[in-house]
């Protein structure tokens, strides 16, 4: 599948990573502060959300480097392989 732009990508495998969001965004180089303020900015009930921003976040700091192909490393790191799938499919 052929995304538009990165954010789509987020948008369909963050339903998938929710159960290690944490893991996935540390793997990306977000650290615990960065996690701890997206909680506190964010209605922490709604992991999606959370999620969702916490991948933008990544995007934002890291530009250029903000890739599908960084993201897809960082899923496999956490074995989320129906969100892996998600991209590839």
């Amino acid at each position: 599948m052929v995304y538009k732009n990165i954010k789509d990508v987020f948008r369909r495998v963050c339903p998938y990573m929710l159960h290690r969001w944490k893991s996935v965004l540390e793997k990306l180089g977000l650290n615990q502060t960065q996690i701890g303020e997206l909680e506190k900015r964010t209605n922490k009930s709604r992991l999606y959300d959370v999620m969702y921003e916490g991948l933008c976040l990544w995007r934002e700091l890291n530009g250029r480097n903000a890739t599908t192909e960084a993201l897809m490393v960082a899923i496999k790191e956490c074995d989320l392989r129906r969100a892996e799938g998600i991209v590839f499919n």
